[in-house]
């Protein structure tokens, strides 16, 4: 398993999606691109959350809002056309928020992180009450 932490600003808004039995999961999925000094253009990485963390993506993220995603590389291959390719993302992710209010396009992020941050403390209260 690889760890990656990628820092960039997104280059369209999160798609979400219900997925499963009866649409249980959320996952958000989105692009992040990132310059890397002394190399003309930007790298992309396709990022993919689940749960709660996708849903405050979905909530409070936007095209060109600043984000720090951490979480494991997922590399699949595959065959189109005759060609083979790969195909390279961000799993398991943990999403910073790194917009600050009243800065860039994000405007709410300080709220993203109250409610990614009650969240946190909703499921370790579940935890201990058990």
């Amino acid at each position: 398993m690889i760890k990656v932490v990628a820092q960039g600003n997104l280059v369209s808004d999160v798609e979400i999606k219900k997925v499963g039995e009866d649409n249980q999961h959320t996952v958000a999925v989105f692009t992040v691109a990132s310059n890397r000094p002394g190399k003309d253009g930007a790298d992309f990485l396709r990022v993919e959350t689940w749960g709660s963390m996708a849903e405050n993506c979905a909530k409070y993220l936007k095209k060109g809002s600043g984000v720090c995603c951490s979480g494991d590389l997922s590399i699949d291959s595959y065959y189109k056309d005759d060609e083979k390719r790969v195909a390279v993302k961000l799993v398991n992710v943990q999403v910073e928020f790194t917009d600050r209010k009243g800065q860039g396009t994000n405007s709410t992020t300080e709220e993203a992180h109250e409610s990614a941050s009650s969240d946190r403390s909703n499921k370790a209260k579940k935890k201990t009450q058990k």
